[in-house]
């Protein structure tokens, strides 16, 4: 097996759809097809169960993507170490963002890395600010911005770059949910709510109601902070988004902030990385970039500083 084969197996896990990675990969499908069967000669197992349905990594797969993707980094050690002496630092990068992070956090560092780093590419990947961490763990990003969990993994490493409370939302229109507010003399948690389906708001808004034998009347969860301010400018009910979000929403003179809800403690937001690849040269070249809340440079321990 060589790289360009590893490489195409780790795709093919990441979509789990053949025709979607042939594409990607500039490969014909039969070809991948052929790819994914000699690997499966070479190792001695299925790897993929593929039927009508699609396709799916096999217990055998799974074990045999953690070894590629630890070839993989080693080839990538290995690259960097041969350009060293040059500091010519080359490879590439695979960033997580939400949309919101992707036009708050990371337009300043990605802007920095292509002026000092031009050798470094960046896939960048959008989704769930929910799912920002899974992904790391993973292995399917290098780094992701993210919140920092109330109990961090030991194999990620979270840089913090800024801090953000939580608000709780309503309707800025009229409607009959605002006409309950003002006249029911009703607590916010008895109203109607849109909560997050996943992730860290939702741990900690289930750990508040917990802890007050509270049964919130939850009209949807939601995928996503841009969904709950969505659903709240619409009069389907209150949310609680971090102020960053909101402050950078397009529809935000369709919402109001209500006075802060207590216990709630607000989101350090920052770079998360993935413990085991932090000492590669590309990953430590690009967090030199990461400002701290002192105004400081963040530095993965053994980043040499820069400018």
């Amino acid at each position: 097996m060589d790289i360009r084969e590893l490489q195409l197996f780790l795709k093919l896990s990441e979509t789990l759809h053949y025709t979607k990675t042939s594409h990607l990969m500039a490969i014909s499908p039969s070809a991948l097809s052929r790819t994914i069967q000699r690997i499966e000669d070479h190792v001695g197992q299925k790897l993929f169960f593929r039927d009508n349905r699609g396709v799916v990594l096999t217990p055998a797969g799974s074990r045999f993507r953690e070894y590629a993707l630890t070839v993989l980094e080693n080839w990538q050690v290995l690259q960097d170490d041969l350009t060293e002496e040059s500091r010519d630092i080359k490879g590439d990068l695979v960033v997580y963002s939400s949309v919101t992070g992707c036009y708050t956090i990371l337009p300043e560092l990605l802007e920095k890395c292509r002026q000092l780093f031009p050798g470094i590419h960046i896939n960048l990947k959008t989704g769930s600010a929910a799912d920002a961490v899974a992904v790391v763990l993973s292995g399917m990003a290098d780094l992701s911005v993210a919140a920092e969990p109330d109990s961090l993994p030991e194999n990620l490493v979270f840089l913090n770059v800024t801090s953000t409370p939580l608000q709780l939302i309503a309707p800025a229109m009229e409607c009959h949910l605002t006409d309950r507010m003002n006249t029911g003399g009703m607590a916010w948690y008895e109203m109607p709510l849109i909560l997050p389906e996943k992730g860290l708001a939702r741990k900690r808004l289930d750990r508040f109601f917990r802890a007050r034998h509270i049964q919130p009347d939850v009209y949807a969860e939601v995928d996503g902070n841009e969904a709950i301010i969505a659903l709240v400018s619409l009069g389907f009910g209150l949310g609680i988004v971090p102020s960053l979000v909101r402050e950078n929403s397009l529809i935000q003179e369709k919402i109001k902030v209500l006075p802060d809800v207590p216990d709630l403690d607000p989101y350090n937001v920052g770079i998360c990385v993935n413990r085991r690849k932090s000492q590669t040269p590309v990953l430590q070249a690009f967090t030199s970039l990461i400002p701290k809340l002192d105004g400081e440079t963040a530095y993965l321990a053994g980043t040499q500083e820069g400018s």
